[in-house]
């Protein structure tokens, strides 16, 4: 079956789409049973905690098996989580589905790393911006749409419903129209001597007489091996500056709804359309972001300017006179962050190529779910003490990244610009 990009971006609509249509939502669902700040954050850090674990393992996982095998049992798992979380009626059952819905929900980095695979290194940029922008119409469809419903009774199960038909068609989709593709090297991985095949099984499905037992044994040291032959001295920089950025929008984000309550009396209703304009920019930024990644050749440059309009634009926000200004401030922020996705994924590419793709990129998303662990707890309790707090601790955090990348920059500086250069 031969790949189609288009393919692919319909199914991160989808799922983009599926999660908007509840994500919003979550918080006031918590509330509404019982759940303070804290609680909520509670929640947050252990599917943080779970992606952590997980995202290199999926990742892992689709080398071994395959993309399309993976994507599969992870839309099914998805649509099963999000039918029950809508007939949850207490806090203990919405807890214990974060579970399995933590543990699969890797749908939008299986289709990035399809991207890479079928894609030439030179076309990249444009390719996943593409896919982040088509992706974030989901997300301006999904908060209008599941906050007009939210008013009406059963609003909860019914976005609930919608979200789960929404990944029961990715699951179709890639059923019956995706195909597995063989991945394109990168200018980097043609120097690089190819490594043994040390697959343990094919790549369409498990099978062979090992027990059970130690298939799990004999993955773990696979999947160990493979963290272990990444290249951390060319990468550490920009994990670490993935973690601290990322740290900083979801300390700020997790508390988004209980700010905007308390702070300016708004609802559920305003927040979410609030999303779908950030979307909406974010979508423009989605496909623009090729172009500014082929114009500014420098992209170390590009990374520390747009990492200055988040750190600006969460502390904007979080000093912001009126709903307004959030409203406003809510676009610098979409676009800067939907153009990092790309810059961040397309410089760690650059630098160690696409050998065991899907560990490097399962690794870079962990790095992001660490800081869901600690982070959204942690502003939860900061929260009950001042409403401010999130947000300034956010902004801080961006700034840090942003030293890290000018103090980088000057010193390594001439050997990064030739890298961009060849």
């Amino acid at each position: 079956m031969a790949f189609r990009v288009e393919i692919i971006y319909l199914i991160g609509f989808l799922d983009m789409l599926g999660v908007a249509f509840v994500m919003p939502l979550r918080t006031p669902r918590l509330n509404l049973l019982g759940a303070r700040p804290a609680l909520t954050g509670l929640y947050t850090s252990i599917y943080g905690g779970l992606q952590l674990l997980t995202g290199p393992l999926i990742g892992h996982w689709s080398d071994e098996y395959g993309r399309r095998y993976i994507l599969l049992r992870c839309c099914a798992v998805i649509s099963i989580c999000y039918l029950l979380g809508g007939l949850c009626a207490s806090i203990e059952p919405f807890f214990l589905l974060v579970v399995p819905l933590a543990f699969f929900k890797h749908t939008q980095s299986l289709c990035k790393i399809y991207i890479t695979d079928a894609t030439p290194f030179e076309n990249q940029g444009h390719v996943h911006g593409a896919f982040n922008a088509i992706s974030n119409v989901g997300f301006v469809a999904g908060p209008v749409i599941g906050g007009y419903i939210w008013d009406n009774p059963d609003g909860f199960l019914i976005v609930s419903i919608l979200a789960s038909l929404c990944f029961i068609l990715c699951f179709l989709i890639s059923l019956f129209f995706l195909g597995e593709v063989h991945r394109h090297a990168t200018p980097s991985e043609l120097s690089l001597d190819a490594d043994p095949d040390s697959r343990l099984v094919g790549t369409t499905g498990p099978t062979g007489s090992l027990s059970s037992i130690q298939l799990v044994v004999a993955h773990s040291r696979s999947f160990l091996h493979s963290l272990q032959q990444l290249q951390w001295p060319l990468i550490w920089d920009n994990f670490l500056t993935r973690f601290l950025i990322s740290s900083s929008i979801i300390i700020y984000r997790t508390n988004f709804n209980n700010f905007m309550t308390d702070q300016f009396d708004v609802g559920p209703k305003f927040i979410s359309y609030m999303i779908a304009f950030g979307s909406i920019v974010g979508a423009i930024s989605g496909f623009l972001v090729g172009h500014l990644m082929r114009l500014c050749v420098n992209h170390d440059l590009l990374e520390i300017f747009l990492t200055t309009i988040i750190a600006a634009s969460v502390i904007g926000i979080t000093t912001a006179p009126n709903a307004t200004c959030v409203f406003l401030l809510a676009a610098p922020l979409s676009f800067s962050l939907s153009a990092m996705r790309v810059l961040t994924n397309h410089i760690l590419i650059r630098r160690v190529g696409a050998q065991s793709l899907g560990t490097l990129l399962g690794a870079a998303l962990s790095v992001t779910s660490l800081s869901r662990i600690v982070f959204p707890l942690i502003g939860g309790v900061v929260f009950e003490y001042s409403r401010f707090a999130p947000g300034i601790i956010g902004g801080g955090l961006a700034s840090s990244a942003l030293v890290i990348m000018v103090v980088r920059l000057l010193v390594f500086g001439q050997r990064r610009v030739h890298e961009h250069s060849e």
